[in-house]
């Protein structure tokens, strides 16, 4: 059985979970606190394949998934969706993820957890303000697109519907202000491979009651 070694509520660990549902691979989740078999260091997301393979950093997993086990593709068919796909990951993933899903995750979720101290009011409201940044994006791609990245459901929009679970789940999306986001989201809740992001609860922490609605 292959394992996951995740955070639930970490976006980049959310993007492996949902390659692994939309590719219908079966696997285990375990917590980081466990040490992975041999591997250099503890990151998370870190996969151990049942080919052996044990890979740290989200995007080197998501490649080898998508080469390895290649239906559906979730990178792009041709040479320009791939490269489109890569792009928007990045933009959501890495400069999305960076500047505006992890800072508020720390504040809103992490930081209490950890008992460190009240949420950094300066730190959230500047994380909130450029979100919109994102969110108008997403609505902007999906206006003029099947899905983000083109005609069919991508890694793009995995890193995009990361990002968006995560925030959702600490409700801070004023969905009223984002009719086609609120459309394009509630499509992508309908999917298969959403159901146990949906189904994620943390102890202490719990998620506006929207959260799991497909219909919210």
């Amino acid at each position: 059985m292959r394992t996951l070694y995740h955070f639930p509520l970490d976006p980049n660990c959310r993007i492996i979970r949902l390659m692994l549902g939309e590719k219908r691979l079966d696997f285990r989740e375990a917590p980081p606190s466990m040490p992975v078999p041999d591997a250099p260091v503890m990151e998370i997301p870190t996969l151990e394949d049942v080919t052996g393979a044990q890979l740290p950093y989200m995007m080197v997993i998501a490649e080898y998934l998508d080469e390895s086990y290649p239906e559906p593709p979730l990178i792009g068919r041709d040479i320009i969706e791939r490269a489109e796909t890569r792009r928007l990951t990045h933009y959501f993933a890495v400069d999305m993820g960076g500047r505006v899903t992890k800072p508020i995750l720390f504040e809103k979720v992490q930081k209490p957890m950890a008992r460190l101290g009240a949420p950094d009011s300066t730190a959230m409201r500047t994380a909130v303000q450029l979100s919109t940044k994102y969110l108008g994006a997403i609505e902007e791609l999906y206006e003029h697109r099947n899905w983000i990245a083109g005609g069919s459901y991508s890694l793009a929009d995995i890193a995009a519907v990361a990002q968006i679970s995560v925030l959702d789940y600490v409700d801070l999306i004023e969905w009223d202000r984002y009719p086609v986001l609120r459309r394009w989201y509630a499509r992508v809740k309908s999917r298969r491979a959403m159901e146990a992001i949906l189904a994620d609860r943390i102890d202490g922490v719990p998620p506006p009651r929207h959260y799991s609605n497909v219909d919210f």
